[in-house]
């Protein structure tokens, strides 16, 4: 299955805004506050919903031609059984070999996400949102594998709506216990029942409601699929949900990070589904123009940016103003600067290689 060119220039405009909001902030952080990451979760459900079709498509077995007693023996060919013909000649045996379960395989790359989430939360930066996301992984290809996928998908979409404002009723009180005068949550520091409420209901990134926008990018996937006339209409109606929800928001409720509410999901959803249904309609009409290839592949190497920006300019501001109220010039400098350095490298690396090397370690996995 081939890229979709739109997908990773939408990808690559949530690069850019999320090391904008870590390295700036300022003024706009009420206008982009959550875009960039609304992005990448409804990004992230397309490409599940997209990687899962794929593995429709995969043979369950895979013939190889037979090479003596070490392929019998081999261990990375796993279970399998001799049989006649097929091979190199009419004769040749062959090895019928069991393929890897495109279910095991995605799973075992949200184990991987999760573990390393894990690993870099621990020792270099308490970042939330790597282990939120490999659960939501888990939890999407649950509900989407089987014939009933669209339809499960759908009613989880509507509980997860349903029950966010019940739960923040119920368990709200935590939020006062759980976040800490410094900004951080009381997760980052103990493991325990606060590590569940903060995956689940009061964290950066908790399930409810942000597992509303993966099963989201699933649904737009399933189905018709990305059509030109879906994506049309897509857009503008989510353009339109996002100038309402923009100049009369308040009226719909508290529009809240934290705790994240329905109508912050909704602001900051609608967006991101306006971009990308922009992107999709805009390629399939006349073509994406050249301009933003260079953004395309800055969004195949959003794992690696997201991963380097922290180690290579974040973490060191940090040691210089552990409380991150370093000037707005000096964090203007440090985005443009590493940008400077990152889009041509980005460029020069995909000319001959066609993964960055954290993508390519996980598409092993």
């Amino acid at each position: 299955m081939s890229r979709l060119p739109a997908l990773d220039v939408a990808r690559g405009v949530a690069v850019l805004g999320m090391i904008y909001m870590h390295l700036v902030g300022s003024k706009l952080a009420t206008i982009l506050e959550g875009r960039a990451a609304a992005l990448f979760f409804l990004l992230a459900g397309m490409a599940w919903a997209l990687q899962m079709k794929r593995s429709r498509g995969m043979p369950r077995t895979v013939n190889l031609p037979a090479l003596g007693p070490l392929a019998a023996s081999s261990s990375l060919v796993g279970k399998f059984r001799r049989r006649r013909g097929g091979g190199t000649t009419p004769h040749s045996p062959t090895i019928s070999v069991a393929a890897s379960s495109p279910q095991g395989r995605l799973m075992r790359r949200a184990l991987t996400l999760a573990v390393f989430g894990a690993i870099f939360h621990h020792f270099v930066w308490p970042t939330e949102v790597l282990v939120p996301l490999a659960l939501m992984m888990v939890l999407c290809f649950g509900l989407g594998h089987g014939k009933k996928g669209q339809r499960v998908i759908g009613a989880a979409f509507v509980l997860v709506l349903i029950a966010t404002p019940l739960s923040q009723l119920r368990f709200g009180h935590f939020i006062a216990t759980d976040w800490q005068d410094d900004g951080s949550h009381l997760m980052d520091h103990a493991f325990g029942a606060v590590t569940l409420r903060g995956l689940v209901l009061d964290g950066n990134y908790p399930l409810l409601p942000w597992l509303a926008l993966p099963l989201l990018g699933m649904s737009a996937v399933s189905g018709a699929g990305l059509t030109r006339t879906r994506a049309r209409r897509c857009f503008w109606g989510a353009l339109s949900v996002t100038l309402i929800t923009q100049l009369w928001g308040e009226q719909l409720g508290p529009a809240t990070w934290i705790p994240t509410t329905l109508p912050f999901l909704l602001r900051i959803g609608s967006s991101a589904a306006a971009l990308i249904a922009g992107l999709l309609w805009w390629e399939s009409a006349r073509g994406l123009p050249k301009i933003t290839q260079p953004l395309g592949l800055l969004g195949r190497a959003s794992l690696t940016h997201y991963v380097l920006h922290i180690v290579a300019v974040f973490a060191p501001l940090r040691l210089l103003y552990p409380d991150e109220d370093w000037p707005a010039r000096t964090g203007l400098l440090a985005y443009f600067g590493y940008l400077s350095l990152a889009l041509p490298l980005t460029l020069l690396w995909f000319r001959r290689f066609p993964r960055v090397p954290l993508e390519s370690l996980w598409a092993r996995a």
